[in-house]
């Protein structure tokens, strides 16, 4: 086998000798995959999936949405992303004023974000047609964040309805980096973590999740 592998190898090497290094595809705009705020068809696709979506007017309304949800689930600790996404609703000081414990969101603290109630993100859009959360991992972004705690909350900013996959391209590609590579991972969330392997029995919460909550600003 190792024999085969090399003489692959090769045959592609000689193939590919003449052909120029094409570089990195050019960035894109991500704005051009979003289009106007879909209510009412995004509200319809989250129930077909199980996402609670909380639609809100502004960054204030945001910030007590995520508070009421807090007091409701009787969140104690909880992690969230670093991000400027995430800094209009003001977590640190939400979470102390509430006495929850602040977990740090790092990929190499798994078994301390194993224990986080809710882990809260941002998203880069939002699929009207299917209700699914579009979230790529990232140093300030670890994907444990939304797939460890046992409720995912995303919170996600004005503008970032994107009407259906067929409109993706554009914004896949703006994620490139100066090489050209995309994230590490791509997701998109629809729903909470549920199986069917045995005995055709649905079961929440077994790879994931038990309930993802979407918080949407409306656009500005």
């Amino acid at each position: 086998m190792a024999d085969a592998r090399s003489e692959t190898l090769m045959a592609l090497r000689v193939a590919l000798t003449d052909c120029p290094d094409p570089g990195p595809a050019p960035r894109t705009q991500a704005a051009a995959a979003f289009g106007p705020d879909a209510p009412e068809a995004l509200a319809a696709a989250c129930a077909r999936c199980g996402i609670r979506l909380l639609p809100v007017a502004d960054w204030a309304a945001a910030r007590a949405a995520v508070a009421d949800l807090l007091r409701e689930l009787g969140v104690r600790s909880a992690t969230f992303w670093n991000h400027p996404d995430l800094a209009p609703l003001g977590l640190p000081a939400l979470c102390a004023t509430r006495g929850v414990e602040i977990i740090p969101a790092r990929e190499d603290a798994i078994r301390d974000l194993a224990r986080a109630d809710i882990g809260i993100t941002s998203a880069l859009g939002l699929l009207a047609e299917s209700g699914s959360i579009l979230v790529a991992a990232g140093a300030d972004t670890p994907r444990s964040t939304s797939l460890l705690p046992e409720t995912h909350l995303a919170v996600v900013p004005p503008g970032r309805t994107v009407p259906g996959i067929a409109n993706l391209a554009p914004l896949l590609r703006s994620l490139a980096d100066a090489q050209g590579r995309p994230p590490s991972a791509l997701h998109a969330i629809t729903g909470p973590s549920s199986t069917g392997d045995i005995e055709m029995v649905v079961v929440k919460g077994v790879h994931g999740p038990v309930r993802v909550v979407v918080v949407a600003v409306a656009g500005e």
